[in-house]
């Protein structure tokens, strides 16, 4: 079906409708079809229905579940800000997931342009006297986590990348302190690590937290308005923490599994919230999982999970520091 136009001035009208952009259908929102998007991402409408929609070129598939706020890049789950819903017949995204979530992984040099990428800042999450999740196979959060990071530490140690530890002991840090060591450490990425534990014994998987857009809810949702309109440093590197977030989640769905892919997600955590970089949380595991924690009892598996970690870091470095490249290129003669 041919997207509607517009209502309104005649002129803008009909350049949304050819577009295929529409709004607003909330306040103040902007909606584009997915159809539209496709060429302008050198993609094809591969299948659209109620079920899903798949974009699709020789190397990329985005597939998007209606309705709801999910959608797959490559076999990648991320959880969108907004939910993927009908304008004119068509389904549609909010421009916000276009620019914010999307655009920065299918065209990185665009979106990273400016960041540089020599110093990362690993957080090992709690410590001292905030033992964190405590699980099964007497594993303590807290000790899981310096262990972790002094691994992850040492894979980027061997590509060549300068890291640091927020904490390198079991001593108690407040969640201010540490995106503060930032600027103290002149950290260009941040990534705090932790491990999850649920009621729920049968609950897995891994994931990986960036801070949503100014205005757009947690994946979790419940905070509120005033929460969500809330201006905070994070959101200097909203696409960025995108791509941080989705090269390290990545990393570890081809690792563990799809099964294992909880996705990238958004909340409002103390540490994301004040980061003066890009910056992501990263809850690797479910304690309460007895699988799961079986593993994580072996050395060979932490090290196994802090090398997919470093490759994911290492990934965005090396698009941070093709961006840059690419921007000092001299422009071509017309």
């Amino acid at each position: 079906m041919r997207p509607r136009r517009a209502s309104g001035c005649a002129r803008a009208g009909w350049a949304a409708a050819l577009l295929g952009w529409y709004g607003p259908a909330g306040a103040g929102e902007t909606y584009t079809t997915l159809a539209s998007l496709a060429p302008r991402w050198g993609m094809a409408v591969a299948a659209e229905s109620q079920a899903r929609v798949e974009l699709r070129n020789r190397w990329t598939s985005l597939v998007f579940l209606p309705e709801t706020r999910q959608m797959r890049l490559n076999g990648t789950l991320i959880w969108l800000n907004d939910t993927v819903r009908s304008i004119g017949g068509r389904w549609a995204i909010n421009h916000v997931d276009r620019l914010k979530n999307l655009e920065p992984v299918l065209s990185p040099a665009r979106h990273l342009a400016g960041l540089s990428a020599s110093v990362v800042l690993l957080d090992p999450g709690h410590g001292g006297g905030d033992p964190g999740a405590i699980g099964r196979e007497g594993l303590v959060e807290k000790h899981l986590t310096l262990d972790l990071a002094r691994r992850v530490r040492a894979h980027l140690a061997n590509a060549g990348v300068r890291t640091a530890l927020t904490r390198d002991s079991d001593r108690t840090l407040d969640l201010e302190a540490r995106p503060a060591m930032i600027r103290r450490v002149g950290a260009h990425a941040f990534v705090s690590l932790h491990f999850n534990s649920a009621s729920s014994p049968a609950m897995y998987g891994v994931e990986t937290f960036a801070l949503p857009p100014r205005g757009y809810p947690s994946t979790a949702g419940g905070e509120s308005a005033a929460r969500r309109a809330e201006r905070l440093a994070g959101h200097r590197y909203d696409e960025a923490n995108t791509m941080l977030a989705y090269q390290i989640q990545r990393s570890l769905r081809q690792w563990l599994g799809g099964d294992h892919d909880r996705g990238v997600r958004r909340a409002r955590f103390a540490v994301l919230r004040d980061a003066t970089c890009p910056a992501v949380l990263v809850e690797c595991g479910f304690l309460s999982h007895a699988p799961t924690a079986r593993r994580l009892a072996l050395a060979e598996y932490r090290d196994a999970l802090a090398q997919r970690i470093a490759m994911g870091i290492l990934e965005y470095l090396r698009a941070v520091r093709a961006a840059g490249s690419s921007a000092r290129q001299p422009a071509s003669k017309p």
